[in-house]
């Protein structure tokens, strides 16, 4: 008799908006939108009937006045807004709240709402004629277990400023009394010491004469003063942060040695910004870097100036604040994400508003603007998860505002911003996609190459919210002795502010327990799973990458639905490939952005569509003692073509053609769902389900840095520790190939490689093409280990099944029958992918959902059993 227990779970999709955004058969859900997120958000939210907010922010789109391209629109000027929420569907009763009316297209009733059913609707004002305009009437429900968060009215924020300074970098009473260690101030007033005085640069306009006269010759005159510009900002933005630690040091202290040096000091980078923009190498970085000092200036020494300069600086800067509202006007609440508004746009506007309020009566509504897009939008690059959407790579551009954004309205509402659940899992986020010693996930623009260059800002984070991951990620940096993870990154003198803002904060509690670290972690709402095998030992761990996002190619994100990366030892192995010479260049785009660069499916040569449309989704996920598993669903990835403006206007630039031949079309793609697992310590297997309306080639990728060799149905590859053997099998005739020749030509033209001392040489890519077929499956088998050890042969049994390792795989790769998969380790774990009942053990277990996923794990007391079926991100309901 077998006497051990069975547990069993229904890992249930969340089963909302079937009728709007997808529908169900069996365990597969479809996706009939044609996109999740799109990069103009022009339908009102929410509109499904769900929220996950209390109290909910309402949107919806400006009136459009014209509209060019595909996604290009002007929105009229001539109109006002207003709305209006109530439990009656006529709003009529006490129930019923009435925003005031403004210019933008977004409400938040300030106050928590009742469980029960709510109606709102918003109304078109035209400024003319007074003409209002009312919506249809919206209804959602409030559960009553919706997350909490209701901030301030403007006006209570407003009174809360008054009129003293400073308000941005501290309070007026925090002068003098902020809780720094005793060495660092030593440490960092002793650096600002030796800046009093400190003989100054002629110029910061870039003049190296030598590398200037070579891009002469080689550059068209745009692109020319777009280097001289991207150039002198970085010898400009090193001036700015001496300036920064001058007023740091006159804060802290209040000695006016100080205070005549900043004077000094921002004569000069005053001075210097007129010299640049005489020079034509304005940058929009520069521009943000001048407006900041000089309202830093206006801030911090307002009582120090004269009547006629802070005249001066206030009709200096608020010209600048009425040109920026009207160019961050709906883009802040409309447009999914702008790089480099989130960047630093907002937060230089957010803190330029702060110091001009209560002196110029626009700037009550710059900041009440700023307000209410932050508080509704942030973080941006994600909803809940701590995950960033473009990737890693450049998310260390977004950490000043991610960090002082959240201190500054903290201090000035009363609630903690960082009580957001974003904030409360990006720890853990960075923790498992861009461990200590290893290289980011490597699907977005310099996430390929950068290390913990995210270190400063987790440290800063985590003594805000005293996060174990947290700490536990800077504790294996501090012992891993890498260069980055040495450096005295929360300091007084980090470059970002984040020590400065994060002290503010600070959290007393210091006495955390190390977290649970697992095998895997999913992050489903950016569509981000990595698995590993020892990831707190960067010497001994393989890291697999899998990425499928909701959000589509938006911002510094590439077309890499369904793609993965291997790392080994912390170095690239199967991995992603190209540069990024510049954000738009022919090779950036066809040979690092574009799909053929990434580990995932090409069809007839086309790739995914590079818009927010070109969107996948995490749709299962499991994990245990010796497997992790995940499905992901691409299926609308390829969608058509290139559909951006800002992409077309850019492609015409650089005579790049919209062309089947350079990989942009309609394939008509139906279905790509890649299953894939990391099995034990050193085996990946994936299995694809690939269908299309007509017959097309289908192009199985795998990219490397490194020497890629292929033999019969193999390729192998190394790196300085590690080394990596793929088994590929399909019904279809596979035709083998391997180059190491870009699509289209690396060219550091900008510079992007030579300054991070990265030389642009070739890498390699193989492809395993069918013949013409609609539907077709593929079977992986990835074998990865250091390089002493061999890799154990792949043995076919009678019955079709492969075993590895004391790993039985089989795969059904006949595409006229139903999907199925099955990966069995003796009596300990089996997933099994498909309709059929399972027999473990000598048990016969039965799916509840046919096209469901069962995991079963032997713990040797109990066996517990999972009944996967899809799971809809959450950007699906409730946006």
């Amino acid at each position: 008799m077998n006497l051990m227990k069975i547990r069993y779970s229904l890992f249930a999709s969340i089963a909302l908006l079937l009728s709007i955004t997808c529908w169900a058969q069996d365990a597969r859900q479809y996706i009939t939108k044609n996109e999740l997120m799109p990069l103009m958000r022009m339908e009102p939210s929410p509109q499904s009937g769900q929220i996950d907010l209390n109290a909910p922010w309402l949107y919806w789109a400006p009136v459009v006045a014209s509209k060019s391209g595909h996604n290009s629109y002007r929105f009229d000027p001539n109109y006002l807004y207003q709305c209006r929420i109530s439990r009656d569907s006529t709003f009529q009763d006490a129930t019923t709240i009435t925003s005031p009316v403004k210019e933008w297209t977004l409400f938040n009733p300030h106050t928590k709402l009742d469980a029960g059913k709510w109606y709102w609707q918003y109304a078109n004002i035209h400024k003319t004629n007074g003409k209002r305009t009312w919506s249809q009437i919206i209804a959602f429900d409030v559960k009553g277990n919706e997350r909490e968060f209701v901030i301030p009215s403007f006006q209570s924020l407003k009174n809360k400023i008054g009129n003293q300074h400073p308000r941005i970098y501290c309070s007026p009473e925090q002068i003098g009394y902020f809780d720094m260690s005793a060495p660092g101030l030593k440490s960092f007033l002793a650096k600002a010491e030796k800046l009093i005085g400190k003989t100054l640069p002629p110029t910061l306009v870039y003049d190296n004469e030598k590398v200037l006269d070579e891009k002469k010759k080689k550059l068209s005159d745009k692109d020319y003063h777009r280097f001289l510009g991207k150039r002198t900002k970085e010898k400009y933005r090193s001036h700015a942060r001496l300036f920064d630690s001058v007023i740091k040091a006159w804060l802290l202290t209040g000695d006016q040695r100080y205070q005549q040096e900043a004077m000094r000091r921002y004569a000069y980078l005053k001075l210097q910004y007129s010299l640049i923009i005489d020079a034509g190498a304005y940058n929009d970085f520069t521009e943000g870097f001048y407006i900041n000092i000089t309202t830093q200036m206006f801030d911090v020494f307002y009582d120090h100036l004269s009547a006629d300069v802070r005249q001066e600086i206030i009709s200096y800067l608020s010209e600048k604040q009425e040109e920026s509202y009207h160019h961050i006007l709906h883009r802040g609440e409309v447009f999914a994400i702008d790089n480099h508004l989130w960047q630093h746009h907002f937060r230089h506007f957010f803190m330029t508003s702060l110091a001009l309020i209560n002196h110029t009566p626009e700037a009550d509504k710059w900041l009440w603007y700023v307000y209410e897009v932050w508080s509704m939008r942030a973080p941006v690059g994600s909803r809940n998860d701590g995950g960033w959407v473009p990737d890693n790579g450049y998310f260390s551009a977004n950490t000043e505002s991610l960090i002082a954004f959240p201190v500054i309205l903290s201090r000035l509402t009363g609630v903690n911003y960082f009580n957001h659940p974003w904030y409360q899992n990006s720890p853990r986020y960075m923790f498992y996609t861009s461990p200590v010693g290893h290289v980011a996930g490597g699907f977005g623009d310099l996430a390929d190459i950068k290390s913990e260059n995210n270190l400063s800002y987790i440290r800063a984070l985590s003594a805000v919210t005293n996060d174990s991951y947290g700490q536990y990620y800077s504790q294996l940096a501090q012992k891993s002795g890498s260069k980055t993870s040495t450096l005295d990154l929360l300091s007084l003198a980090d470059d970002g502010n984040l020590y400065w803002f994060a002290m503010q904060m600070a959290n007393s509690n210091k006495s955390i327990d190390t977290p649970q670290v697992g095998r895997a972690a999913c992050f489903e709402d950016v569509g981000m799973v990595t698995m590993h095998s020892n990831i707190k030992n960067t010497d001994e761990n393989l890291m697999l990458a899998f990425r499928s996002s909701p959000y589509g190619l938006t911002g510094h994100a590439h077309a890499s639905q369904n793609a993965f990366n291997i790392q080994y030892g912390g170095q690239a192995l199967f991995f992603k490939t190209g540069y990024y010479s510049s954000f738009v260049d022919p090779h950036s785009t066809l040979s690092y952005r574009h799909t053929r660069s990434h580990n995932s499916i090409l069809a007839n040569g086309i790739g995914q569509t590079m818009t927010p449309s070109s969107f996948g989704w995490i749709a299962r996920f499991a994990t245990g003692e010796n497997y992790s598993y995940a499905l992901g669903d691409a299926s609308n990835a390829y969608s058509g073509q290139l559909l951006r403006d800002f992409f077309v206007e850019q492609f015409q630039k650089w005579d790049i053609e919209i062309t089947e031949e350079n990989g942009f079309g309609h394939p008509g793609v139906t279905t790509f769902r890649r299953h894939i697992s990391l099995l034990d310590d050193n085996i990946i297997v994936i299995y694809d389900e690939l269908e299309a309306k007509e017959p097309v080639e289908w192009s199985w990728l795998l990219n490397g840095r490194d020497i890629i060799q292929q033999d019969d149905n193999t390729f192998f590859t190394e790196n300085k520790t590690g080394k990596g053997l793929c088994h590929l099998f399909s019904k279809e005739n596979l035709k083998f190939s391997v180059t190491d020749t870009f699509f289209s030509p690396a060219n550091d033209w900008l510079g992007n490689g030579a300054k991070r001392g990265i030389e642009f040489k070739n890498h390699w890519h193989g492809v395993a093409q069918t013949d013409i077929c609609n539907k077709t499956r593929y079977l992986a088998i990835i074998q990865v280990g250091p390089k002493s050890q061999g890799f154990d042969e792949l043995e076919v049994t009678k019955s079709g099944s492969i075993q590895v390792n004391g790993w039985s795989i089989q795969a059904e790769l006949d595409s006229s029958k139903p999907a199925e998969l099955l990966l069995q380790k003796s009596n300990e774990s089996c997933i099994s992918f498909g309709d059929k009942d399972l027999v473990f053990n000598g048990k016969n277990y039965q799916r509840k959902i046919k096209g469901s996923t069962l995991i079963l794990e032997n713990d040797n007391k109990e066996i517990s059993v999972k009944e996967l079926i899809d799971n809809l991100p959450s950007v699906a309901v409730y946006y």
